[in-house]
């Protein structure tokens, strides 16, 4: 009787295994049913188990090769949080900080059995602890992924899973960095959840250790000593690579059919270039200067107004020139006045 009640008490914990093991496979059954009602903890190492079977990514032998399976489309502020992607992956270039070529292009395998190779890759700041190191951009891919195993590699954290939620801890001191809220048979990461403020924080201290330069602000400009402010603007617009739009209103030559993500960057950034290049004439104008141009729509066109305002046209340059030149010939040196004195005004008449 014993042994008989033993095998049926070992045939229903079979029974119950084998149904959980089902419900896993087919992505119904829940994380904390999974790993019997505690927290699934991944860490740092070279191998884990993962609750998350809908995986978005499948890889194939070769390293750089992997198929991305169909999935619904998310949108571009929504990280996946997927268990079984061996790169952190977006077709969103604006997300990136900062972007590099690949020595040896990546090949990927879309859902449509097409293939492509993915070229570039970079760092994303989604949070002041948390960076996407060599993140491939993928333009054509409709979704972000965010791989387990290489956050895991390159920052000391640990990932939480729980039926609801997935938490993104500090290895060390166990605080949370972010939350990742399952939907859908995943666990998404939404960047618009995360505050601002810190994040820009960060983006800010990392521009300061790239570029230890002094910020600069342009040169005031009251009305008088045009030719002194204009010297010093140019100096100015130059330095902060702002000067093409001021020499032309031409707009950037559009993109191409499959624009690379450097090309895409620099296109974004020329067309950028137009406003910043007018918001700094705008920053150097005072209230009584500023009216003048107030109405002018590009740097350009600000720029030459301020020229044939302050400076004139060729008739009044004509006439400038003669009453300096009269001027000039009617320069002497005073007996009070010392020959420092004489040169100074005289330096003053030839600028």
């Amino acid at each position: 009787m014993i042994i008989s009640s033993k095998i049926e008490e070992m045939s229903s914990m079979l029974g119950s295994i084998q149904h959980e093991i089902q419900k896993l496979v087919q992505g119904k059954a829940s994380v904390a049913a999974a790993v019997v009602g505690q927290p699934y903890k991944t860490t740092v190492g070279p191998s884990y188990s993962s609750p998350n079977l809908q995986s978005l990514t499948t890889f194939a032998s070769n390293f750089n090769s992997l198929s991305v399976c169909s999935a619904k489309e998310c949108d571009y502020n929504t990280w996946i949080v997927d268990t079984c992607a061996t790169d952190h992956i977006t077709p969103n270039q604006v997300l990136f900080y900062s972007v590099h070529s690949l020595r040896t292009p990546i090949s990927v395998h879309l859902p449509d059995g097409s293939a492509t190779q993915v070229l570039e890759h970079g760092q994303i700041v989604l949070h002041a602890n948390l960076t996407l190191q060599d993140t491939l951009f993928l333009l054509t891919l409709k979704y972000n992924l965010l791989s387990v195993s290489k956050q895991l590699k390159t920052t000391k954290i640990m990932l939480t899973f729980h039926s609801s939620s997935c938490l993104f801890q500090d290895l060390v001191t166990d605080a949370v960095i972010v939350v990742a809220k399952e939907a859908d048979g995943l666990y998404k990461l939404n960047r618009l959840s995360f505050s601002p403020f810190t994040i820009n924080c960060y983006l800010n201290k990392l521009k300061k250790q790239l570029h230890p330069f002094i910020t600069f602000s342009p040169p005031s400009f009251n009305g008088d000593n045009y030719p002194v402010w204009v010297v010093k603007m140019r100096s100015f617009l130059k330095a902060m690579n702002l000067w093409e739009p001021i020499e032309s209103d031409a707009n950037p030559p559009p993109l191409g059919s499959d624009p690379t993500l450097a090309q895409i960057k620099k296109y974004e950034e020329d067309k950028a270039k137009k406003n910043k290049a007018l918001t700094c004439i705008h920053s150097a104008m005072t209230d009584a200067t500023f009216f003048r141009i107030m109405a002018c729509e590009t740097a350009n066109e600000a720029w030459d107004k301020l020229k044939e305002e302050f400076e004139g046209s060729d008739r009044v340059k004509s006439v400038k020139l003669l009453t300096l030149k009269r001027k000039f010939e009617m320069l002497k040196i005073k007996e009070s006045k010392s020959v420092k004195d004489y040169s100074t005004k005289l330096m003053d008449l030839v600028n």
